[in-house]
């Protein structure tokens, strides 16, 4: 089996980061192979502290904690990745709580040549319990809200435009460049276009899970 690098970037997540942590414990994958690496965008709250006693109380999650001085997503990804050493890169978000298969059912499908990034499927969950969050959640996971973003509610395997993390070889990223730092939002689609402009494929499959927390509020 391969060596994988989670990479996962973060600001102020005090509320969610021991959740994904816990989660990653969890998979069935073998902890000798995954590392984790987590980019923070100088966390103002207690994200920092959290993630080092974590790494200290659970020496045997592989944890690297890097900087992300820029504090956006696509240059704590790449800071990330160029921290990691694992031939498969894994992308996660400090607001997702993958389900305990969710590295296995990834790397398989690189294995099994599916595709050339493969993802999985969202299950939207509130941030809060709140009418605000609970409407958010609602229409983020529904067909009329997301459109064609398969990735919300697919039940069948689909070769799509995006998936909203991704599990990629190293060589592949090599080949296609890393995710682009000018851009703050759909970072992952564009690094799709250029995957799938060089021959790639983008693969769901909807037996990868993860539960993701929705913002609470409308406002930005």
């Amino acid at each position: 089996l391969p060596t994988v690098s989670v990479i996962i970037p973060c600001y102020n997540e005090e509320k969610t980061i021991s959740l994904l942590l816990d989660a990653l414990r969890r998979q069935t994958y073998p902890a000798d192979l995954v590392e984790v690496i987590i980019a923070d965008g100088m966390s103002t709250d207690q994200t920092r502290t959290i993630l080092l006693d974590y790494s200290r109380d659970h020496p045997d999650l592989q944890l690297k904690i890097v900087d992300n001085p820029q504090r956006n997503i696509p240059s704590g990804l790449n800071q990330a990745i160029r921290a990691s050493g694992g031939t498969v890169v894994l992308r996660l978000d400090a607001h997702a709580i993958p389900d305990p298969s969710y590295i296995a059912f990834s790397v398989a499908g690189l294995l099994e040549n599916k595709g050339e990034n493969i993802g999985g499927v969202w299950q939207i969950k509130p941030g809060n319990d709140s009418w605000s969050a609970r409407s958010i959640a609602l229409a983020a996971g529904h067909p009329f809200g997301v459109g064609d973003a398969l990735y919300r509610y697919a039940t069948e395997p689909a070769y799509v435009d995006t998936v909203p993390f991704g599990c990629f070889r190293r060589e592949t990223l090599d080949k296609i460049g890393l995710f682009d730092e000018n851009l703050l939002t759909n970072e992952d689609y564009e690094l799709n276009v250029r995957l799938r402009q060089s021959g790639g494929r983008v693969y769901l499959d909807p037996s990868i899970r993860s539960q993701y927390y929705s913002r609470s509020t409308f406002r930005q």
